[in-house]
């Protein structure tokens, strides 16, 4: 923050450390997938049309259990809305969605969604992965 002169406690960046903080936690709790898993590209989750301009997505696949996490990233100033399938080989599965600062809520694939603008949700599969 302001050119390594101040830190993240500054007032001004409160916003932003306790966005950073929160997706810390998300991703601390999906760390099994996420940041010790394999990296599946896009090819488990096909998004019908694309994603929408701006959002740009990965999926992760626990190697223990095999269950899946799907990141989407919205660059935009704008949200972006999408419908979101079902992981591959898992029709009509469940997911729980993680939005920073907001409570995960648990769905049914294909689901509807929101990513807000410049933020990040991870889907995180339920039940058995592949």
């Amino acid at each position: 923050p302001l050119n390594f002169s101040r830190s993240l406690d500054w007032p001004p960046f409160q916003g932003l450390a306790d966005y950073i903080k929160e997706v810390k936690q998300i991703r601390d709790a999906l760390q099994d997938a996420v940041f010790f898993g394999e990296s599946l590209g896009q090819s488990p989750v096909k998004l019908q049309g694309g994603p929408p301009d701006g959002v740009a997505y990965n999926v992760f696949r626990n190697r223990t259990d095999g269950r899946r996490v799907c990141i989407l990233t919205n660059s935009r100033i704008e949200e972006r809305k999408l419908s979101f399938p079902a992981f591959e080989e898992a029709p009509g599965g469940k997911a729980r969605i993680h939005t920073p600062n907001r409570k995960p809520r648990v769905v049914t694939l294909p689901a509807k969604m929101t990513i807000p603008a410049e933020r990040v949700v991870f889907v995180e599969e339920l039940g058995g992965g592949r």
